[in-house]
């Protein structure tokens, strides 16, 4: 993306404002690129890069192993939690934005705290309590779920001290409890902490097409055959879309990177085939009133 293309793509993204709603939370992105460079995965951090360009916006790669394997995801989360909150409150990051390597942005006008509730953008000292005055628990986590349970591929994470409680609970949990089946190694040791008492009632479970929109079987992007398509899968409108699972990720990813790097302001204009924004304000409201 060139200065002429970022600027064009941030005026589009002006007429867009529920797509910006919180833009003024210090959220980052935060991945991991190491081992052997591959191309699909260098285009699909690129479209992050970019996304991030748009919205002035952090993005935290590790490049380098700090543990074993998958559970570098939770080691690097961690270590930048403790240096976040070393900072004063004011200049410190308020939410992390973790995305998979096998992620791809299809919409740069949308914002990750588009996603949050109303209340992420007040101070924490108030952040639990509505305006009626009815106290409330933080939410501090903002997960999707697949036929598997968590998938924690993508999520939203506030810079907190309950983040902190979790993520060093999930580096932790196989060694002291080392007879636990972790089908899913450190995402299946989040899912099990974030069902505990002191971590479930901060989560909230949003529907997972929200942030979290797997690749429809044909990468035809025919729109005359969505009855065909489940609500995990991405379409027209979406923000972003996750190879979940793939094993044909070479194959699989490139065509949805050709969308995303010739299409993508269209994608983002056009019509949305789902109504992202008005699902994101009654799924919020709902909690609100269920509370």
């Amino acid at each position: 993306m060139n200065a002429s293309d970022l600027d064009t793509n941030i005026k589009i993204c002006q007429s867009q404002p529920e797509k910006r709603y919180g833009a003024q939370l210090r959220v980052a992105t935060v991945t991991a690129q190491f081992g052997q460079p591959e191309d699909h995965y260098k285009r699909a951090l690129r479209t992050h890069l970019q996304h991030s360009l748009v919205h002035q916006s952090e993005v935290h790669v590790l490049c380098a192993e700090i543990v074993d394997d998958l559970w570098n995801k939770p080691a690097f989360i961690l270590e930048l939690l403790l240096s976040e909150l070393e900072k004063p409150e004011d200049e410190r990051l308020e939410w992390l934005f973790w995305v998979d390597r096998d992620t791809i942005i299809l919409d740069n006008c949308r914002s990750p705290s588009s996603f949050l509730s109303p209340a992420a953008k007040w101070p924490p000292s108030e952040a639990a309590q509505q305006a009626d005055g009815v106290e409330r628990p933080e939410i501090n986590l903002v997960a999707t779920k697949d036929w598997n349970g968590l998938n924690n591929g993508i999520f939203l994470l506030r810079v907190s001290r309950w983040s902190v409680d979790l993520f060093a609970a999930i580096l932790a949990l196989r060694y002291f409890r080392p007879g636990v089946d972790l089908p899913f190694t450190e995402q299946s040791a989040m899912a099990m902490l974030m069902q505990e008492f002191q971590f479930a009632k901060q989560v909230a479970w949003v529907p997972q097409w929200w942030f979290n929109a797997y690749p429809r079987p044909e990468e035809d992007f025919d729109e005359a055959d969505l009855e065909l398509l489940e609500e995990h899968h991405a379409r027209r409108g979406d923000f972003l879309v996750h190879f979940a699972g793939l094993g044909n990720r070479d194959e699989a990813m490139p065509v949805w990177l050709d969308v995303a790097e010739d299409e993508s302001r269209q994608w983002s204009v056009d019509t949305p085939l789902r109504d992202v924004d008005s699902g994101i304000r009654q799924y919020w409201r709902g909690r609100v009133n269920a509370a």
